[in-house]
């Protein structure tokens, strides 16, 4: 839902007010140029949170986005948010404006749950873009006392940033070519994690043509396509994905 029109929005928020929570903005932090930790709270405690669920967020009186909460604690009224700011629309221009204090109209969490319990092995692939995903998926995971690997593609000013916080997942750089690099550290890998890994689920996210490229290699080693979830966050071009 990247856009609607404003007599729409407005109708779908005071007529299905369910589906809708007010939130306060309580805490900003930059974690890197270009990732934006934002603290919202609210009245939460009746909210179910599934990891890989999104919140839906008007950011004018047309445009909606879709952000994944990185944290969520309903029994303490409140979540987190890691934005990735590419500063190249009215996503990144809405966040980076939002004061302290501000209280804003949001989706309540919305989506099939993505996180699979019955699985003892789990990889994940994704970007800057993903990192919210990622790390409520890393809390599920290790609470479950399961075994995970994964590539993050990041920029190079989230490096420092991710390799501090998440230990056990390997990193490249974006390339011009969405999904190369870490293709390329895919063919690397021994046979023994193809081996270790032939069971495990797969789960790819982020831009549309990596997910499509390391789909295709996963095919390739013989990994089923019911063992692979995927989720498109963004493709070039596009708005609002």
């Amino acid at each position: 839902m990247p856009k609607i029109p404003k007599i729409i929005g407005n109708f779908l928020e005071h007529n299905f007010s369910k589906l809708f929570i007010k939130a306060t903005i309580t805490n900003k932090i930059y974690l890197s140029e270009s990732l934006l930790l934002v603290r919202f709270e609210g009245e939460f405690e009746r909210i179910n949170f599934e990891v890989g669920q999104a919140i839906l967020v008007r950011i004018d009186e047309t445009q909606y986005r879709n952000y994944s909460p990185s944290l969520w604690k309903s029994d303490l009224d409140f979540f987190e948010v890691i934005f990735h700011i590419h500063q190249k629309g009215p996503g990144s221009d809405y966040l980076i404006q939002l004061p302290i204090g501000e209280v804003i109209s949001l989706s309540v969490p919305r989506g099939s749950k993505v996180y699979k319990p019955e699985s003892t092995k789990h990889f994940f692939f994704g970007d800057d873009t993903c990192i919210g995903f990622y790390n409520s998926l890393k809390k599920e995971i290790e609470n479950d006392g399961h075994l995970y690997a994964g590539i993050l593609e990041i920029e190079a000013e989230s490096r420092v940033y991710v390799e501090e916080r998440y230990k056990h997942i390997k990193m490249v750089e974006k390339s011009i070519n969405p999904g190369e690099n870490a293709l390329k550290m895919l063919n690397s890998f021994f046979k023994q994690f193809w081996d270790d890994f032939n069971d495990a689920t797969f789960y790819l996210m982020g831009n549309a043509k990596s997910i499509q490229l390391i789909q295709r290699k996963l095919r390739n080693q013989g990994i089923p396509k019911s063992q692979i979830i995927t989720q498109p966050f963004w493709v070039e071009g596009k708005i609002g994905l």
